[in-house]
């Protein structure tokens, strides 16, 4: 039984680390579709670091996709380092919100 998690485990790392790969993909169509799956995916891809290089890249040139894909994690993002790197971002002079400066 316990073998059989553990590639249950291994096999779900994986799965999201590909879906956030794809969050970079030059098709929008692409990248909207990972960010969905990361969202249904749950807990098991809310993981503090996807979050986290999520966060990084609201600033990006995907950063539409970053967003999208925090908002299907919903409160599954809020990690303690998290939420202190968007506090951070926010007080950034050029940072926009959904197309809107905060």
């Amino acid at each position: 039984m316990k073998e059989c998690l553990k590639v249950v485990d291994t096999r779900r790392a994986e799965v999201v680390d590909q879906l956030v790969a794809c969050l970079q993909d030059p098709e929008h169509t692409v990248r909207f579709s990972a960010a969905e799956a990361l969202g249904r995916l749950g807990p098991a891809a809310a993981r503090v670091d996807v979050v986290t290089r999520l966060v990084e890249w609201l600033q990006g040139p995907r950063g539409d996709t970053a967003e999208y894909a925090l908002k299907q994690f919903g409160p599954m993002a809020a990690h303690s380092g998290v939420v202190g790197r968007l506090v951070e971002l926010l007080r950034h002079p050029d940072v926009m919100v959904g197309g809107v400066p905060v």
